[in-house]
């Protein structure tokens, strides 16, 4: 409980993945968090999109629409190495239509 508080404390966040041993657990909510600590029992965890370099960026897309929390984690190999959100795939898209020749 007393992770828990301190992550509601210190992270403006709605979501955020939860990593136990270098591995995509889940995606916790806060409500979620102040309510496992309400309550005193482990919170329950949401599914988290996943995605891997090697997807297109119109497969991300189509991932970060249907994603619960409008984020994916980013996998490298078996271990998450970054977030990729809605705001970072537009800029994506604008830079390869800018790069295409006309």
């Amino acid at each position: 409980p007393e992770n828990l508080r301190t992550v509601l404390q210190e992270n403006p966040f709605k979501r955020c993945p939860v990593i136990a041993g270098w591995k995509v657990g889940g995606c916790l909510t806060r409500e979620e968090m102040q309510l496992s600590i309400d309550e005193g029992r482990a919170p329950v965890l949401e599914k988290v999109a996943t995605c891997r370099r090697s997807f297109t960026i119109g497969e991300v897309a189509r991932l970060l629409i249907d994603a619960p929390g409008g984020f994916a984690v980013l996998e490298a190999g078996d271990k998450p190495a970054g977030i990729i959100t809605l705001h970072d795939l537009l800029p994506a898209q604008a830079s390869l239509v800018t790069r295409r020749p006309h």
